[in-house]
Order: C-alpha cells, then structure tokens, then sequence
C-alpha cells in the first residue's frame, strides 16, 4: 500500500555501530550518513536520550535539517515502540517544530516527527516567503514529504526496520498540509487528520474583506469586537435548539435564520443595539467579499455563530484598526499572496478588489489544497478524517464543498465514504475550543479504521467544562494532558458537560425525544432533507396519515408489532410509527369511526410495500393472526386486508425502478436503514395512498393545477396516479361514497397531511380556486392548511421550509418529526 523504503534507507546507513543497547542506536544518528537519502539529503544535528516521566516512554530525541534548511524533529520510543509513525502539522505560518502536539501519540508508542516546513519565525511571521518560490514550495508541501522520509530512515536506524504504519495529524495550517499530503504524495501515509483546513484562501480573503467593509470615511472601525458577543448570543438565543436540546450550541448554523436587522436599534433590541451601518457590516461579512459585478470572491463568508473568533479581522476598539492583526494580514499581501511579491512598501489600501484577487490565484498551484481528485489517494487503500466546527473564522462550507465535490470525482457518496470522511462539530472554534463537543480522539478512530477496517460511522464528542484542563497553554500546545484524561476516566468524566455523537457529513445528530441531554446515547444521525424529490410547486410526500378510532392501543400494537412500522411515539390515545420516507403514520382517538364495507368506499387506503412479503406475512400471522388468504381484495400485486379497526390497508412486494435516491449507484444495492426505531428489514415505506372519490376528473385536475402534481398517468374518467414526490405516489380512483365537509380537522377518520415548501403560495392558489378552507392549525413543526377537495374530501398541507438566506426564520421541529423525515440516502455499512 505505501512506498516503503525500508530496505533502501536502511542500507544508507554508513554507522556500522552495534546496536547492544538502545542508548548507543540513539548516539550512533550523530554519526550516520544520510546525505544519500532520495530527495532529501540530511545531516542530523543532535541526538539524545531522554529518560520515561510520567507517561512518556524513555526516547531518542532528534533534531535534524533536510538541505538546504528544512528542521525536523523526531521523537523515538526506545523500547516499547509501536511499529508506527505519526507526523504532527503545524500551524499559521510555521516556522517551528509542532512536535509538542504530538506527545499524546509518543505515549502510545508512536514515532513522531514534525518540521518547521522549511524556515524559521514566529507563526505569523511571513517575510520568508519573499519572492523564494523553493521556500514556498517548502512551506506547500515538500518539507512535510521531505521530513517524513528522514524520520523513517531514522527510525529504522534505531530499530533495524522502517515503521509498518505512517500517519500525518494536523489542524488549520496542518489540516492543509494534509490535505496536500493526500493529493501530492498519496502513497506517503496510511491514515491522515485534516483538522480545520482551509483548501483554498476564502479565510484570508474573508479577513481582509471584514477589513475593507468595517472601516469609515476616517478610515475608524465601524464594529468593534465589545459588540460581538451580543451578535453571537442572539444568533445562539433565536436557533439554539435546533437539534432538539438547549445547550448554548447551534446545532445546524446552515439552516439559522439569524439576521443582524433583528438587532437594530430603531426595531426597539434591547441594548446594545445595533446601528444601520454596523448592520451593513454584518451583511457584508456574513456574504463574504463580491467584486463590483456582484460576483462572490469566496465559497461563502463566515457562519452564524462564529462572530466570536472574528476578532482576527475586528479590532477591540477605534484606535486598532492598523492593528498587528491589520498587518499581519497586509504582511500576507506583501510576502506570500502573489507571483511576484510587492515587498514592505506595499500597504492594506494598494490591494485592489477588482484586480488582485484573481492575481492571487496564480499562487493556488504551491499553496492551496483544492484539488478534488483523490482517486490516487484511495487507490492505496489509505483513509483519511477531516474535520471543521461550525464557530470556526475559517468557514465551514470552504470543507463541505471540498469534500461534496471529492464525492463526485471518487463517483458518489458510499464510494467516498470507503475513503475520506467528513465530520462538522456543532460549536467548536478553530479546531478546539467553544462550547460544543470539540474534545474528540481523533487517532484512535483513525487507528480503528486503518488497522481494523472499522469506519467511523460515529465519533463521540466531549464538550469539556475547562478547555487547559485537556490541553496546555501557548502555541503549540502539548497533548500530553489530553492523553493522562484518556487513561483516567474518572477526570474526564469529572470535567464533562456534556458528550455529543459526531456522524459523517451531511448527517448531523439531533436528540431523539427521551433520556439525558448531557448523553450522547440520547441523539441520533440525521440527513438533510432530499429535495430532489419535491413536486414542481414544492409538495414532497405525505408528511403525516392520521387514522382516528374510539381505542388507538390495539391500532398501534398491529401496525407496530404486526406489520413492523417503526415506533417514535406510543402512547394510550396517541401513536407515532414511522411509515418509511418522510411519512408518520399516526394512530389515535377521534374521528366519525366510519367503517366500510368494500375498499372503494374508503376515501383513502395506505398501500405499503416490502421488501420481503413471505416475512410480512409470517409475522402478521404471528403477532395478530392474519393469514395471507384473510385478504378482503386482490387487485393486481395488491392484497388488501382489514386492521382491528376495520380499516383498510394494502400490501405489495417492491418492485420496479426505486427512483435516484433509492438505488446506490456503485452497487446497485438498496439503501441500508440505520435509525434508532426502524421499519422491520422486510418492510420498506408507504408507497401508495388510493384515494377513492366520486368526482375522480374534477379531484385529478384540483390536485394537478391547484396543488401541483405531476402526473404519472392519467387513466381517463377513472382517475389517475400523481407523483408526490419522495417516491410515494397519489392514486386517485373513482369510487367512495358522499361526503360531508367537517367543521373541525379531528371530526374526520382518515386525513392525509402533505409536506409542502412555500404554503403561503398554494394557500394563495387554493383561496382562487375557491377550495373550502376547514382549519390553520398551528404546531411545532410549521402551519398546517386543512380543507377540501371538490369531493369533500378532507386533506391538509403541512408547512415546511428551506434553508434560505431570505427566510427570517427557520421552523423548529419535534424530534419525531425529524426523525421521520431522514433522508433515505445511499450508506455503507
């Protein structure tokens, strides 16, 4: 799988010293001759022995520089080595060794190296780089490669054998050194971390925008960083809970409708309020930097929630706009952004927003990691982790997007999957820090994947009550501390708020309704929506089917137990199963209690399909006593059978195209379902609602032109089939009996109630059709419009919204409802 060079750096070797005792393999590297190594000729500098203190094993501490001036240190367990190597990146600018970082994998028995990419400074220093192409090659990408050689052959000098394994950790800066890593040199490493990385330069040109828009005619601040925790507390108050829990954490800052206009001063805010032109900065900071054309300069600026780590761009008062953050950043104009560099003499006001920004993509080819085609990289069978929060400076779609178009290179998710995998913490700063659930073990979840085949399909997360209780002060911070709590789960236990499950992006995780919010036993994954399959005018599927009857419990034991529906909520008047898709199938008490006596009397019937019917049917007959003949109706690959109520409901083998969403493009395999409550294996969604009517043209065209479904096929004066989108289908056939139009939702026995994106404009369609509205009920998870059909027909339409930056907000959902409508997306085991 890599290139090992184990025999080749090994004969290298020009010490012929005996290796008696570990101490003299360590003084011998001052001697040995690694001039000759391919690419990266050394010379080891010093080499002691460094005796076990607490955790850390006794070691070869050696510090070395690759020619013409690449420093490398290496760290080497002398006894109790693992086989394995971990190099650790480094952050800002570099200019120094990061091998503190990596004292929590020394522990474990790794090898660890880490250079300072070629030069030496302080981590903002950028001078450098001035107009020296090789030092930013360095810095790039050839002294990560370069360090990684060197410390392999120095290993294998003190242990007569290369290391088995190689691993590259890293965050920010060396979240983008691993990326590089991966798309340079994939064969270099095994398993890599890619913390907080930005691919390309949306975080420095996100700072200098915040830059340029904050500052007045006086060349003053407009917002200063005293008025950024009130912006931050208000996007936390309007959409903490999202995920089910308030916990000061925005679960979902993609979908939070904050906008800073709700903080303004003439809109009565509490104080401090906001300005009309610090609002205006907000707007701008928050859409990222535009040319004059309106054309965005960025993937997107920083996120809602993140306002407190703008303090890089936003001075603490109106004296520090030409702070050293200002000239750090200017610094970066001047030594490292352009082909040929201006030079000290240029200053913040000579970067021309119309120019330059497409002069600083000539850098792109030695600096970013942009480059999606990861194929060479899987190839090796190596793994890679990456990871962002959500109140990072650095913005989190700068990664998504990364990674959803390393999807369609590598040809769709479960094929990516097998690779690289993404995980998005909720309120976590620039790769540690803030109040989320940031404290995570990345490596042995690497270790697990790359050594056992065990993927993380979850990484657990520790939201610490005190971040230096887990790490040390300054930059770089040791990792030695976080490793002494991993050993000792009785102090970490006793600095945890709360623990949180991470999955693999898109999902995020939202609680499921019961049990402590401090655990993360307690939440599940969720996908986001599939959009793809919304109805032209925005109808996707039935949201809700609500059966009334004068005893729901043995309702909801035979669709529960005997039919397999999974079950969000039970109780004695009220049942939640979950019907497949986004459909919850509600069984409770109310209704006219009707009973029928043929299935075209009914005004609707729920068509299920499975997967297996011969399971279906073996446990009907075992949990409730139906048989298979016991069917009232055979129509075609339907049988149609009555539950205790004496309702009617249909079952079908699935068969036929499943649609896009349904089908996994790599294997051809169905989706595998993984939710707390699921449908039994065999069982697989409610795929068609009949709905009987007297009127079947007049009810089709109301359906087709008012709601605005598509149509599958029209069957003439008999009806027709209707997409609803989500592959669920409408089946409208002549039938049923009159109908008298109820005064109050709940007077009515069998209601469908369809999700639909933008209620307002299909109320507006069904007010001029002249469709008789019953109810606008009001609930948590958005309006819902009930009334009838030209036939009478009592139907609802359920309000749902999409996450847009013109909505003021975002409707807040009952955690059963979110846990109906996962996605049904392609997976992997």
């Amino acid at each position: 799988m890599r290139l090992i060079r184990a025999v080749a750096l090994v004969g290298l070797l020009a010490t012929g010293a005996a290796r008696a005792a570990d101490d003299i393999a360590c003084d011998a590297l001052l001697t040995a001759d690694f001039s000759r190594l391919p690419d990266a000729p050394s010379q080891i500098v010093t080499a002691q022995v460094v005796p076990a203190q607490d955790i850390t094993p006794r070691h070869c501490r050696v510090s070395a520089v690759v020619a013409p001036h690449i420093g490398v240190d290496i760290h080497i367990p002398l006894r109790d080595w693992n086989g394995k190597i971990l190099q650790e990146g480094c952050g800002g600018s570099c200019g120094q060794s990061f091998i503190a970082q990596a004292e929590d994998a020394l522990a474990r028995g790794y090898a660890v190296t880490s250079t300072d990419q070629g030069h030496r400074g302080s981590l903002s220093d950028l001078k450098w780089a001035y107009n020296d192409v090789t030092a930013e090659l360095n810095a790039a990408y050839r002294a990560t490669h370069l360090a990684q050689v060197l410390a392999e052959a120095v290993v294998a000098a003190v242990h007569g054998q290369a290391p088995r394994l190689a691993y590259f950790r890293g965050g920010s800066n060396g979240g983008r050194q691993a990326l590089r890593s991966a798309q340079v040199f994939p064969g270099q490493f095994d398993g890599i971390i890619a913390g907080c990385a930005p691919p390309g330069g949306d975080a420095t040109l996100n700072g200098l925008w915040g830059m340029r828009v904050n500052a007045d005619a006086q060349r003053q601040p407009i917002l200063t960083a005293d008025v950024l925790p009130r912006i931050y507390n208000a996007a936390v108050a309007m959409c903490d809970g999202d995920d089910g829990v308030t916990d000061g954490v925005i679960g979902n800052p993609e979908n939070c409708g904050f906008q800073p206009e709700q903080l303004a001063c003439s809109a009565g805010a509490a104080e401090p309020c906001l300005s009309s032109s610090q609002i205006q900065v907000l707007q701008s900071i928050y859409d990222g930097p535009r040319n004059q054309a309106g054309q965005r300069l960025v993937i997107d600026g920083p996120g809602v929630g993140s306002e407190l780590n703008w303090r890089a761009f936003v001075p603490s008062g109106a004296g520090d706009l030409a702070s050293r953050r200002r000239e750090r950043r200017t610094d970066s104009l001047r030594y490292s952004s352009f082909i040929r560099d201006p030079g000290p003499a240029y200053s913040f006001e000579d970067f021309d927003w119309e120019r330059d920004p497409p002069r600083m993509r000539g850098m792109a080819p030695i600096l970013s990691a942009t480059n999606p085609d990861l194929r060479p990289f899987k190839e090796t069978g190596a793994k890679m982790i990456m990871y962002i929060g959500t109140q990072d400076y650095i913005p989190t779609a700068a990664m998504t997007d990364y990674y959803d178009t390393v999807e369609r290179v590598l040809g769709g998710r479960a094929a990516t999957r097998d690779t690289v995998r993404l995980f998005v913490i909720p309120g976590m700063d620039h790769c540690i820090g803030g109040p989320g659930a940031g404290l995570i073990d990345y490596l042995s979840y690497l270790e697990a994947w790359v050594e056992r085949g065990e993927a993380p399909d979850m990484m657990l997360g520790i939201s610490p009550t005190d971040w230096t209780a887990a790490f040390g002060e300054g930059i770089p911070k040791s990792t030695i501390k976080r490793e002494r709590l991993d050993r000792d789960p009785e102090a970490l236990a006793a600095i945890t708020r709360f623990t949180r499950p991470h999955f693999p992006y898109p999902a995020r995780y939202v609680y499921d309704g019961s049990g402590d919010t401090d655990l993360a036993q307690n939440f599940q994954a969720l996908e986001p929506e599939d959009l793809t399959g919304i109805t032209a005018e925005g109808v996707q599927g039935i949201g809700w089917y609500v059966l009334r009857v004068a005893d729901a419990v043995p309702l909801i034991e035979f669709y529960r137990d005997g039919l397999g529906l999974g079950d969000l909520r039970s109780r004695d008047v009220l049942g939640m199963l979950w019907a497949g898709g986004p459909t919850v199938f509600e069984p409770n008490t109310g209704g006219r209690g009707e009973r029928y006596d043929a299935v075209g009397d009914a005004p609707f019937v729920p068509v299920f399909r499975s997967r297996d019917l011969e399971a279906t049917f073996s446990r009907l007959e075992r949990v409730t006593g139906l048989e298979r003949h016991d069917a009232v109706q055979v129509a075609g690959d339907i049988r149609y059978y009555r539950d205790p109520a004496g309702h009617f409901f249909g079952l079908m083998p699935l068969t036929g195209p499943l649609g896009p969403d349904r089908v996994d493009p790599d294997t051809g395999e169905r989706p595998v379902i993984k939710m707390q409550t699921p449908l039994q294996e065999d069982l697989y969604d409610l795929h068609l609602l009949q709905m009987h009517t007297m009127n079947p043209q007049q009810v089709v065209a109301w359906y087709r032109d008012v709601v605005g479904l598509q149509m599958l096929a029209d069957r003439g004066a008999a009806g027709a089939d209707l997409s609803l989108g989500d592959a669920s289908i409408l089946q409208i056939r002549r039938g049923g009996t009159p109908r008298t139009v109820p005064q109050d939702r709940e007077q009515e026995t069998m209601v469908p109630v369809f999700r639909v994106y933008g209620l307002d404009a299909l109320m507006g369609r069904l007010e001029a059709a002249g469709s008789t509205q019953v109810q606008v009920f009001d609930q948590t998870g958005g309006r819902i419009w009930y009334g009838a059909d030209p036939d009478g027909t009592l139907v609802g339409f359920q309000e749902r919204r999409m996450p847009s930056d013109e909505l003021s907000k975002w409707t807040t959902r009952l955690p059963e409802d979110l846990m109906a409508r996962k996605m049904w997306r392609r997976r992997t085991q």
